[in-house]
């Protein structure tokens, strides 16, 4: 009788417990899903600054190792106009320090970055080309007859010599069309084998180098730069000065004059050119009224990138 009053008790305490269990079941599953919410908020919070400390970082300078191979050197995406500018600053330089240009392999090598940035910023100012035409617009003095008179010009291929074209097209087009500059530009020489014109503005600059290829040679009515390095002012030859102004010319034995351009239209002009007034020898014409003064160049088969 005892032992059946106990098994009754263990049942009812047993029941009893499962009752509470019972109970304390949906208290039980809020407090897991309240837990739940809580983590979630927890990892976006942390995933957040995370996020934040890595965008901090890539904002921040890298220290770069100098002692590091250049290769390897993480370098940033740079501004054309800069890119140029660096490189053309370095091999004029080297032609300062009396590099021979034409045969130092460092030089080649420097000279071959400067023609390739400046090949690309060509393409994004101007066009893929691969030439350009331009139209060179003239006025003639009063003793010539006056009267407005036009030559048409193409460049040589832009990837036979980028830097020369680069340097008439900035001096001739882009620095014209500056309305804080005071661009002025003339015939001012009449030789026996050249028309040379000079061109004046505060920030126009010449070549770094005499870029030249054997593909281009200054045959008639071609443009070359006037000088060495040379640039901006430019002539047209009014024969062939292939010998004159090639390589091994003017007292070197590797530089030659750049040639950059071919007059394909105009060639009446030129000859009517050719009778501007000038003393002999030089052909420098002295007297401003008797220039023939460039109103502007255009290009015509503007197509940038």
């Amino acid at each position: 009788m005892r032992r059946g009053r106990v098994v009754e008790a263990s049942r009812g305490k047993a029941e009893r417990n499962c009752d509470e269990a019972v109970d304390e079941t949906p208290a039980s599953r809020s407090f897991f899903r309240a837990l739940g919410v809580h983590t979630c908020f927890s990892l976006v919070l942390v995933a957040l600054v995370v996020a934040g400390l890595r965008f901090e970082k890539g904002r921040r300078p890298t220290p770069t190792n100098t002692d590091a191979p250049v290769t390897r050197l993480r370098r940033p995406p740079e501004d054309l106009d800069a890119l140029v500018a660096r490189h053309r600053r370095t091999v004029s330089e080297m032609r300062r320090s009396g590099v021979v240009m034409e045969t130092d392999p460092v030089a080649l090598a420097a000279t071959s970055e400067l023609r390739n940035a400046t090949k690309r910023l060509l393409e994004t100012r101007y066009g893929k080309g691969p030439t350009y035409r331009l139209a060179i617009r003239l006025a003639f003095p009063a003793s010539m007859g006056g009267g407005p008179a036009t030559l048409v010009i193409e460049t040589a291929p832009i990837d036979v010599v980028p830097h020369a074209i680069h340097v008439f097209l900035d001096a001739c087009v882009a620095m014209r069309l500056r309305p804080e500059e005071q661009w002025t530009a003339a015939f001012h020489r009449n030789a026996g084998h050249v028309l040379q014109a000079f061109v004046r503005t505060p920030e126009v600059k010449g070549l770094a180098y005499q870029e030249y290829d054997p593909a281009f040679p200054h045959e008639k009515y071609t443009l070359g730069f006037a000088g060495r390095p040379g640039g901006p002012e430019f002539y047209i030859s009014t024969l062939d000065n292939t010998r004159n102004h090639g390589p091994g010319s003017q007292g070197s034995k590797t530089e030659a004059d750049s040639c950059f351009a071919k007059i394909v239209e105009g060639f009446d002009v030129v000859e009517r050119m050719r009778r501007q007034p000038a003393p002999p020898g030089l052909g420098f014409v002295h007297d401003s009224k008797e220039y023939i003064n460039i109103l502007g160049v255009d290009i015509l088969n503007y197509d940038p990138a």
